[in-house]
């Protein structure tokens, strides 16, 4: 049909009429406009205007071939032919190509966000993470370049003049910090086996850090006198916790002497073990808001299945001693500290060890004399995930069915309420020192991750990113 309406149109006195109704610029032709250009059959809409104009432009050249419709048919084939030819499923390589968003990180004002952004690397072989900022919403740009390796897990000092992170530069993960403003980035630890986590103290004077404990020496000793061989679940090391002085003069300083042999100079800048020759791995902390304790999870060894065992401690900086707070006997997680520093949130499966594979986990609240253990969260069945306890309430994000929504929690009564705001699927949130603005990434149905900044009641809502 659409032939025998084309070369019914070749002819050389329609010539003008057909051009005029041609160049029209609307996106969204009518049926009859269409036809009026030789394209289109009755009732048909038609949506590519790129796609229009080819066909236009050859019925202006085809009305010039006189009443040649077997030349014009095949100039128009040809057209449709390269028209259809532009849309094609993306290759392999271009998927995996696409660009990616993750862990957006607010500033403690609410201005800044710093993101990472994944990339491929094809002559390397790998995807390569660097981190992105953007100040006060506007356009990002990168703030990291590590040819070798990636620049993750961004952490802001508590005054927002440095951004801390982890990268490999050398032979293991290191702490390097940067300033917002750009220029070089500074290694802050050098440690033998890496590190693996940190977190900023609250007065921005120290980062604790986790360290695999050394057993190098151990080893060799061990091979030099058995030979080399493995050991079935008995090749680990037990994460402990350091802590390092942040004095940024050190950066730009280059110690005489004199001072490199004085051990009073040094030991400001080498890091110190807080929590060592225990008899468990820690997964994770958190200091408290006043900075003079710091909450731990930990379980007896790194091995997948001991998680049943995991627990949660209370650190005392003071003192250098810590006192078991929660110790269900299955699987205990740490959350985040109310913001007072009172209480903590954490998750348990309490002394579910066989269903909790698949059931969702509870959610409580504590406070850390031990007291007032409170169950929180239970009106709402499914896993909240990315949990922070803010002034303004605990957030977090759930799925429900296809769409992972943002839930907030009344630390109160534990009543959850779930936001009718944000994107389709919610991955991560992240909120400022005030906890009145957020940095949100996730990604709604018709495009790929990205970060958002906004206000908790979403009437500020700006996307800082342009994945799609």
């Amino acid at each position: 049909h659409i032939f025998y309406t084309v070369t019914g149109k070749f002819n050389a006195h329609d010539h003008n009429s057909s051009e005029q109704n041609c160049n029209r610029s609307a996106l969204d032709l009518p049926g009859t406009a269409a036809q009026s250009c030789g394209l289109g059959m009755p009732g048909n809409r038609w949506k590519a205007k790129g796609l229009i104009h080819i066909f236009c432009l050859t019925i202006k050249h085809a009305s010039m071939i006189q009443r040649r419709p077997f030349t014009a048919f095949l100039l128009l084939f040809r057209t449709f032919h390269f028209g259809y030819a532009q849309k094609k499923n993306p290759s392999f390589e271009e998927v995996i190509s696409l660009r990616s968003v993750s862990n957006p990180v607010i500033s403690p004002d609410g201005r800044h966000v710093v993101f990472e952004k994944s990339a491929t690397d094809w002559s390397e072989n790998r995807f390569d993470r660097e981190l992105w900022l953007s100040k006060d919403g506007s356009t990002p740009f990168p703030l990291t370049h590590n040819p070798s390796a990636d620049s993750r897990n961004p952490k802001w000092s508590p005054d927002g003049q440095w951004i801390a992170f982890i990268s490999k530069r050398g032979d293991k993960n290191q702490i390097h910090v940067i300033r917002p403003g750009g220029g070089e980035a500074f290694p802050l630890t050098d440690t033998s086996d890496g590190v693996s986590n940190f977190e900023w103290s609250p007065d921005g004077k120290q980062l604790a850090f986790l360290q695999g404990e050394d057993k190098k020496k151990e080893s060799e000793a061990r091979e030099k006198k058995y030979g080399a061989f493995a050991e079935d679940d008995g090749e680990y090391s037990l994460d402990w916790l350091w802590v390092i002085d942040f004095r940024p003069e050190h950066f730009t300083q280059i110690p005489l002497p004199e001072q490199m042999e004085d051990s009073l100079y040094t030991s400001g800048r080498e890091p110190r073990v807080l929590l060592d020759s225990v008899p468990f791995t820690i997964n994770d902390f958190i200091w408290s808001p006043d900075g003079s304790k710091i909450a731990i999870e930990h379980q007896p060894d790194p091995l997948i299945n001991s998680f049943f065992k995991a627990d949660i401690s209370i650190y005392d900086v003071a003192s250098g001693t810590h006192k078991p707070l929660v110790a269900n006997p299955s699987y205990d997680g740490l959350v985040d500290w109310s913001p007072d520093g009172r209480s903590i949130l954490y998750q348990s499966n309490l002394n579910d060890s066989t269903s909790n594979y698949y059931k969702n986990d509870r959610l409580f609240r504590i406070n850390i004399d031990g007291s007032g253990n409170q169950e929180l969260a239970s009106d709402f069945d499914e896993n909240i995930n990315n949990l922070s306890w803010t002034p303004n309430g605990i957030y977090g994000t759930a799925w429900q069915k296809t769409v992972r929504p943002i839930v907030r929690i009344d630390p109160k009564s534990g009543k959850t309420r779930i936001l009718e705001a944000g994107p389709q699927q919610t991955w991560s949130l992240n909120f400022d020192a005030s906890g009145d603005r957020m940095a949100v990434g996730g990604r709604n149905f018709d495009g790929l991750s990205e970060a958002w900044m906004t206000d908790i009641k979403f009437k500020e809502v700006k996307r800082i990113t342009a994945s799609s």
